[in-house]
């Protein structure tokens, strides 16, 4: 008989736990996310749906005229929403903490995300201002030696040619080789050298 009674106590908190929970789920996923009053309303509704399970309960179990009276039947209600409430409270509050580190952690990558693009602004206004003075500076330089080494003019504007070949082909894009950036710095130390001959030492 205890076994037999325990055993009828336990389907009755498994069949409220269910109603419960499945009244909960619906209500999660029903209200607003960021409502202040989501919680009251979870609580509300754990203490309405283990009014209901209670009665289902009752009718079960009791026959037609021997229903308890209305304070035992809300007694027992609440021996389910109590524990139910807390399990809620806690759910709630988690899920609450969960969504307020997810919004955290979009912002943190929005952050990181915006100073990216501040920083390849800042690099493209860079460039802007760099490249005029160098080619105006370079175009000088070739202009003089055409006067006295025709030559050494000519392979500048060799180098100057390929030099912006290269820069063309990277003109939108924010990462290259290693080896591509080598190469591309070894032609703009080329022309400076030219430029400054034994008044620049390159290691």
């Amino acid at each position: 008989e205890i076994a037999s009674g325990w055993f009828s106590n336990l389907l009755d908190t498994l069949f409220a736990g269910a109603c419960i929970a499945l009244a909960v789920t619906i209500a999660d996923n029903a209200l607003p996310k960021e409502s202040w009053w989501r919680l009251v309303v979870l609580l509300l509704v754990v203490l309405a749906a283990s009014l209901a399970a209670q009665c289902v309960l009752t009718w079960a179990h009791y026959p037609p005229g021997y229903y308890p009276d209305a304070i035992q039947l809300t007694g027992d209600a609440l021996r389910y929403a109590i524990l139910a409430s807390l399990i809620t409270l806690v759910y709630a509050v988690q899920k609450r903490n969960a969504h307020c580190a997810k919004r955290l952690q979009q912002f943190e990558i929005d952050r990181i995300s915006l100073d990216r693009r501040m920083l390849e602004a800042e690099l493209q206004v860079m460039e802007a201002q760099i490249e005029p003075h160098f080619l105006f500076n370079t175009l000088n330089t070739i202009s003089a030696l055409m006067h006295r080494d025709v030559e050494a003019a000519d392979a500048m504007i060799a180098r100057l040619g390929d030099l912006l070949r290269q820069s063309i082909e990277t003109v939108d894009v924010q990462e290259v080789a290693l080896a591509h950036e080598l190469d591309f710095l070894r032609k703009y130390v080329d022309i400076e050298q030219a430029r400054f001959q034994d008044r620049l030492t390159v290691t």
